[in-house]
């Protein structure tokens, strides 16, 4: 007979073990007021090193309505995007806390007000890690942006390139190419309707975005052309279709050579 659990005297009975309350997770913290907009989020790996952060474009309700609007902007109401103004944020997440933890930010300067912000990923430095090419749009007539290279870094957003007030401008990844658009004023005219523009492009030469002199932007003239792959000129069968088998004509059953005795059709 076996001896229960709990020492050598055989009528001693085993204690039974307490249970015990696990200490609660704290509560996910908001990474945004209630009064907030997040426009755009991702997760993703910036420094390649397995730490997830999450990148927000979060949106502060304007008190009251601008004095010059944007024009894309001024006929829209209620909750629209012109509503607000954007920032961009890095967030982390502490597994031991359950919380999130706001770690960088751009820009950094109160005094711009931006209406519209989107970004990208890519590694434009070739160091294996992504940098946030923002960019941003400014209240007023001529809907100028702003926008910069983002290196994240022992917690912190450090621009490594950066342009402003770009009238009636654009910014594209081509590649690892920076391409950019903007209009060009001249003397007395409305800064709704400029009549030149121009561009330019950078890429980075190991220390700095350093402009291209000739930027051929890709349009279908100047497309790589495509190689036409000739045809044999029999088909090969496909592999593992089996070959219909053909009907034998009525009257020719149990004898194929009989030749099969037409039926009048009735006039």
């Amino acid at each position: 007979m076996a001896t229960p659990i709990g020492g050598g005297q055989a009528g001693a009975v085993a204690s039974p073990t307490p249970w015990s309350t696990p200490t609660p997770l704290a509560t996910p913290n908001p990474i945004v007021t209630p009064h907030s907009y997040v426009k755009e989020h991702q997760y993703t790996d910036l420094l390649s090193n397995g730490q997830l952060a999450l990148i927000i474009i979060a949106g502060d309700r304007r008190p009251s309505p601008p004095s010059t609007p944007t024009p894309v902007l001024q006929h829209q109401k209620g909750e629209y995007e012109g509503n607000f103004t954007y920032n961009l944020q890095v967030w982390n997440w502490d597994n031991k806390t359950n919380q999130y933890s706001q770690v960088a930010s751009w820009p950094n300067d109160p005094g711009k007000r931006y209406v519209d912000m989107r970004y990208h990923l890519a590694d434009l430095v070739s160091d294996g890690t992504q940098q946030i090419v923002v960019q941003a749009r400014l209240e007023g007539v001529a809907e100028a942006i702003d926008y910069a290279v983002l290196r994240f870094q022992a917690n912190r957003l450090t621009p490594i390139f950066q342009q402003s007030n770009l009238e009636h401008g654009q910014v594209r990844l081509i590649g690892r190419n920076i391409w950019q658009e903007q209009s060009v004023r001249q003397p007395n005219e409305d800064p709704c309707c400029p009549g030149r523009y121009k561009d330019d492009a950078f890429f980075w030469n190991g220390t700095t975005f350093a402009p291209i002199g000739e930027f051929a932007f890709p349009t279908p003239a100047n497309f790589p052309q495509p190689t036409p792959t000739p045809l044999s000129p029999r088909a090969t069968p496909a592999a593992g279709v089996p070959t219909p088998v053909q009907a034998t004509p009525v009257g020719l059953q149990g004898n194929p050579s009989a030749a099969a005795t037409p039926v009048p059709l009735p006039r």
